[in-house]
């Protein structure tokens, strides 16, 4: 039996050179009424269930975006009492993401060359809840940078303080 069970797991440990990190959920019909789905520039908003393994590999797949391999170390960023962790992933023909997770929330930005740009982000309506989003771009706002949370509110931080010294306090 302990044999059966190696050769199983070894098999499924070669079999999963990659990992799709979410599966789309169709399913759930309510997103209007999710948060991060009542945005006005936004062309779709489904759930997304979150494949936490998929992190361990360092190619995954995401539903625009296949073959994505970290290019960079995961960074920690520690926050409070709360640890994120950020990477980045690139593909050679199509697209990037830059993705950053802590405990149960993940939180991604995916840019296509066709012009797309994808969103994953948490939201409260039930445990573990996930949106992938499609947002409306326009042509001159395709350059921005999503910057997650936890860096974004120490650069937020950091420019209060910057203005409050320039006008000497």
């Amino acid at each position: 039996m302990r044999m059966l069970f190696r050769i199983r797991r070894e098999n499924w440990i070669q079999n999963l050179e990659m990992m799709d990190l979410m599966r789309l959920n169709p399913d759930y019909n309510n997103t209007i009424i999710l948060n991060p789905c009542k945005e006005r520039h936004l062309k779709s908003c489904t759930v997304a269930n979150i494949q936490w393994k998929a992190l361990l590999f360092d190619t995954l797949d995401l539903p625009e975006c296949r073959g994505l391999i970290r290019k960079s170390a995961t960074i920690e960023m520690p926050y409070r009492n709360i640890t994120s962790k950020s990477a980045f992933y690139e593909n050679e023909k199509d697209c990037n993401a830059y993705i950053t997770y802590s405990n149960s929330h993940m939180m991604a930005n995916v840019n296509l060359r066709d012009g797309r740009r994808f969103l994953l982000e948490p939201c409260n309506a039930f445990k573990k809840c996930h949106v992938w989003k499609e947002v409306l771009v326009h042509m001159h706002a395709r350059d921005n940078v999503v910057i997650p949370s936890p860096m974004l509110r120490s650069l937020v931080h950091n420019k209060m303080y910057e203005k409050r010294w320039e006008r000497g306090w």
